[in-house]
């Protein structure tokens, strides 16, 4: 590019540059991140290349001191930034890696442009375009290691979930046979329960009975005869609810079943 006056590595050197730019980017607010900075290219040769980008889409690039007048735009339709430079115009792909360098890919190639924010330069490690290629290759060795471990991660959650259903499935499939395989038993329950329904039964009308001959004989007393009034009232609720449950066989053998399963539940 008539842009930048330094070597890029050629397509055979196998940058990673191209494929792994994008991994380290950050969105681009033109103004905001460009402007009112110098911007210094990092190169091979030597030459002290600045870049200073203004607000009014006006850029100037420095090379040794000399100054060319050029222009520049931020197009939002692709994230691209349209430099014009000596007649020609170029399209380039921006991106900030780390918050220190600014790299600018072109377009449809695996040439890249790096830039450092002079006010930065001490904090940048990475001199020139061989020390940048080896950084760029241990960061996309860490982004791809970090990536796998991910997925190995959300496999290993993918196969717990997993797990977690089967067994669930195989514990609802279980629970669905304790009632056919133990019909016997359940059986035996919901007949055991009947008859402590008629037992209650027995009993609590027999204490009816008896309050209410209580009652009679002791009439004359106001405190006795409301005793026998409200135990009466309460052996007629207990008649009522396990009359109902009696008569209600399906009732009976449903709790009989709910206890069978929590029995074997446990087992």
């Amino acid at each position: 590019s008539s842009l930048v006056r330094q070597r890029h590595p050629s397509a055979t050197d196998n940058p990673p540059w191209a494929k792994e730019l994008k991994k380290f980017s950050q969105k681009l607010d033109a103004n905001a991140l460009l402007c009112n900075k110098t911007w210094e290219v990092l190169n091979d040769e030597g030459d002290k290349q600045v870049f200073i980008f203004e607000s009014n889409g006006r850029l100037i690039i420095s090379t040794n001191g000399d100054v060319t007048n050029s222009t520049w735009q931020f197009i939002t339709a692709n994230n691209s930034i349209i430099i014009t430079a000596l007649g020609q115009t170029t399209m380039l792909r921006p991106a900030f890696i780390d918050g220190v360098l600014f790299a600018m890919q072109k377009d449809g190639t695996e040439e890249c442009l790096f830039l450092i924010d002079e006010q930065n330069k001490s904090i940048c490690p990475n001199r020139t375009l061989a020390e940048l290629k080896l950084y760029f290759y241990q960061e996309a060795k860490k982004v791809l290691e970090a990536e796998e471990k991910q997925r190995e991660k959300e496999q290993r959650e993918q196969e717990r979930q997993q797990r977690e259903r089967e067994q669930q499935q195989r514990e609802q499939e279980r629970l669905k046979r304790i009632p056919v395989e133990h019909r016997d038993e359940i059986d035996a329950l919901a007949k055991r329960k009947k008859k402590r329904a008629l037992i209650y039964i027995a009993i609590s009308t027999a204490v009816l009975i008896i309050s209410v001959v209580l009652a009679v004989v002791f009439k004359d007393n106001e405190t006795i005869l409301w005793t026998f009034f409200l135990v009466s009232l309460c052996a007629i609720c207990i008649d009522l609810v396990m009359m109902g449950r009696l008569f209600s066989s399906t009732e009976l053998k449903e709790d009989a079943e709910f206890e069978i399963i929590e029995k074997y539940r446990k087992q």
